[in-house]
């Protein structure tokens, strides 16, 4: 058995032999491509994000946690003027306002 966080990168498809079993995040729905050459190997896959215990996914929650605690600090880095944006700072300043955000979701980051 491998036991990997990050799904396999496409230098890695040589070494996963037919049966091995795989532990990993696999994220086979958001590429294709992935998928595809994860089934050419012969592989037996068990995905994280798969994972479930008493209706809850344990594995993958706290991962969301993260993504989602992060995904405030990207935004507001691609608000910045240096990557390309219109130079808003989230928090404001005395004298200049708050950014207004929206929150799409009911997740991490909406609570």
């Amino acid at each position: 058995m491998i036991v990997k966080v990050k799904e396999p990168q496409q230098d890695e498809f040589s070494m996963i032999k037919e049966n091995q079993i795989i532990f990993t995040f696999l994220h086979f729905a958001a590429d294709e491509k992935l998928t595809r050459s994860f089934i050419d190997t012969g592989a037996i896959g068990v995905a994280f994000e798969t994972v479930e215990r008493d209706g809850r996914l344990p594995i993958l929650a706290p991962m969301s946690e993260i993504a989602g605690r992060m995904s405030i600090q990207e935004g507001a880095k691609y608000l910045e003027a240096p990557q390309g944006g219109r130079g808003v700072l989230l928090g404001g300043l005395p004298g200049v306002s708050s950014a207004d955000v929206v929150i799409i979701g009911a997740g991490v980051v909406g609570y």
